[in-house]
């Protein structure tokens, strides 16, 4: 898990680690409630749920104060109030609800991620954690104490979470963040554990060996070549998974079992000791640890990230965990009122820490406006692109950008308007104070996730992005009502979407090949129809270089695609010299080049690599319009 997030390819299916602990977190349970039954004849409910809030709840809200301390010292105002409702959803257990509703894709890097992105796996743990011993203590009394029911239970809910799964499979959000849809990797381990009534006391059945060797074998492979983004996951392939990790427990519970063998190597054990911690650190610790707090990238930064991750994780087990879970505080009756006092101070802890939170910036808006309208978009001219790709080099400026510059004008503009997507609407607040200052109104046709060019969007692996429709329906939409409405002298185009893959009918068009290069002309140029129709002239903004990210310098692959973007821009502009001007933003905001530097002035420009924040937008909107207005 630690090297999926880390990005490292031999890692790809790093993700079903989390999966992995899923069933054996059933397996367990589920043995200890009937191991506890059989020898007591009844289940203490009431004693397992304060076992379980003492091993878990701990370590969770000592990560919570960690992060509540940061979000006061280091998180933009306009990032905090996420930041505390994620805090408090993590804090109650349902965080994967929350990601579900507010449609926060685990897989999309699109937006910033959250510090406490990953409880959501922790939520449906302990949503299981909640109902299934009731369901066993039903089960067991109703079957006199026999098996059967259980079995029966468990294994029609989780092919009842599979059906749902495979029925939600094209909302991945809520196919993957959902209790329902994946609580079947839980009752998996909780049916093996029902099954296994019985283990060998000295050998290992063949059988059994030679099916748990398969699955281990499995399950390394799917660690390493399922990606993130394969669909047939949702359609079975968790289950499987899920099957391959029982068949690897139910060899690794003989004593002397090969499996077990191997599983039981000092260095393994001693792992899966602090894995709870591992878990619960990794993340925020990527986050904030990056190359900007280090000064280091690729290998170097990830070793420091680990074994920050390693140290805080071992900490938290022998200073923290340990010692409430095996000592006599915090037990009997002072149990309860202690977990409610501690969740109650760590909820308080992350309001006053985020007391100074602000609006969001409107980078991030939804792609609502008038989305659910038909709407016939105008007719799209030929384009007279050339038949091959436009040759770029990589990280350096596009052809006759040098030569444009923004025509300084007797009479500025009444009215600017802005078309593109989350980037140019994180300007917005700085836009709309700058230009105000000078008697200018802005009218905003950006929205997040779409471009300014239309069409539909895939992601790397050629799916359309969940919300690649409405952007298809939305974006012609709003760039006539601008125009329509507020008529604005001049519209400002910053976006870089176009460097995604475009569906046309039914094919793929790859960006930076011929075909897909002519769409995307095509689309900029209906775009360039629709914003020019009551007479504006149009710039077309270089967008900024990525900054320093997270895990060191921007991919190459990223750079390649931005600078071929800047050539079809380059050519665009040729093309249509009599109402479109090119305006290098990129030089504006990255003097220096890439990367860019991640501050400038003083202050952190875009904190997330992308982004402007409520407050450096107007550093980047004064700039702006520098150069566009004054010349």
């Amino acid at each position: 898990m630690i090297a999926y997030h880390l990005g490292y390819p031999w890692a790809r299916g790093g993700y079903l680690g989390v999966d992995t602990f899923f069933v054996l977190s059933g397996y367990l349970i589920t043995s200890l409630l009937l191991t506890e039954a059989r020898a007591e004849g009844r289940i203490d409910l009431a004693a397992f749920w304060i076992r379980r809030a003492r091993r878990l709840l701990p370590a969770l809200l000592l990560v919570l104060a960690v992060i509540a301390v940061y979000a006061a010292w280091s998180t933009p105002t306009d990032a905090q109030a996420a930041l505390r409702s994620d805090g408090l959803f993590a804090l109650f257990y349902s965080a994967n609800w929350h990601f579900i509703a507010d449609d926060n894709s685990y897989f999309d890097l699109f937006a910033a991620p959250s510090l406490l992105e990953h409880t959501w796996s922790l939520a449906i743990e302990e949503q299981f954690y909640a109902v299934w011993p009731l369901v066993v203590a039903a089960c067991l009394y109703l079957g006199r104490g026999r098996r059967g029911m259980p079995v029966v239970v468990a294994a029609s809910a989780a092919l009842g979470s599979v059906a749902l799964m495979v029925a939600l499979a094209d909302d991945r959000t809520r196919a993957y963040f959902g209790t329902d849809t994946r609580v079947h990797s839980l009752l998996i381990g909780a049916l093996l554990a029902v099954v296994l009534t019985r283990r060998a006391s000295a050998h290992t059945p063949r059988p059994a060996s030679l099916v748990g060797a398969l699955g281990l074998v499995a399950v390394l492979i799917a660690y390493v070549t399922i990606g993130d983004g394969e669909s047939f996951m949702y359609r079975g392939g968790f289950l499987l998974f899920a099957l391959a990790v029982a068949a690897v427990i139910a060899a690794a519970v003989y004593p002397n079992g090969p499996v077990r063998r191997l599983l039981s190597l000092r260095i393994l054990v001693w792992i899966g000791t602090i894995s709870y911690g591992l878990y619960l650190w990794h993340w925020p610790v990527q986050l904030i640890v990056d190359s900007e707090r280090t000064g280091r990238s690729g290998v170097p930064l990830d070793r420091v990230r680990v074994g920050l991750t390693i140290g805080l994780a071992t900490a938290s087990y022998y200073l923290v965990e340990l010692p409430i879970r095996s000592g006599a505080t915090l037990r009997g009756r002072v149990a309860l009122p202690s977990a409610v006092a501690g969740m109650a101070v760590v909820a308080v802890a992350l309001v006053v820490a985020t007391a100074s939170a602000t609006s969001p910036s409107p980078a991030f808006a939804a792609p609502s406006p008038g989305v659910t309208i038909t709407v016939k978009p105008p007719s799209l001219p030929s384009t007279t692109a050339p038949s091959t790709t436009v040759p770029m080099r990589l990280g350096g400026p596009p052809p006759m950008l040098a030569a444009s510059a923004a025509t300084n004008q007797p009479n500025p503009p009444r009215i600017i308007g802005i078309v593109g997507d989350s980037v140019a609407a994180s300007l917005l607040p700085g836009l709309e104070r700058e230009a105000g200052a000078r008697g200018i109104g802005v009218a905003s046709a950006a929205i997040a996730g779409c471009g300014a060019a239309g069409g539909v969007l895939l992601d790397d692996q050629g799916q359309p992005f969940a919300w690649a429709d409405d952007c298809a329906r939305a974006v012609p939409i709003v760039q006539n009502e601008i125009v329509t409405k507020y008529r604005p002298d001049l519209v400002l185009w910053l976006s870089t979407w176009e460097t995604q893959d475009r569906l046309v009918g039914e094919t793929r068009l790859r960006f930076e090949t011929p075909e897909g290069d002519r769409e995307v002309l095509r689309e900029m140029e209906a775009t360039l129809t629709r914003v020019t129709a009551q007479g504006a002239r149009l710039i077309v903004l270089i967008p900024p270089p990525p900054i320093m990210g997270r895990n060191g310098p921007p991919d190459e692959d990223v750079l390649q695609k931005r600078a071929h973007l800047n050539g079809l821009i380059a050519l665009f502009a040729y093309l249509h010299a009599d109402k479109v001007e090119v305006l290098d933003f990129g030089a504006i905001v990255c003097p220096s080049g890439v990367p860019c530097p991640t501050e400038m002035d003083g202050m952190r420009l875009r904190p997330d690599g992308a982004h402007f924040t409520n407050e450096t937008s107007a550093w980047a909107a004064s700039r702006l319009l520098a150069a566009v207005l004054d010349g």
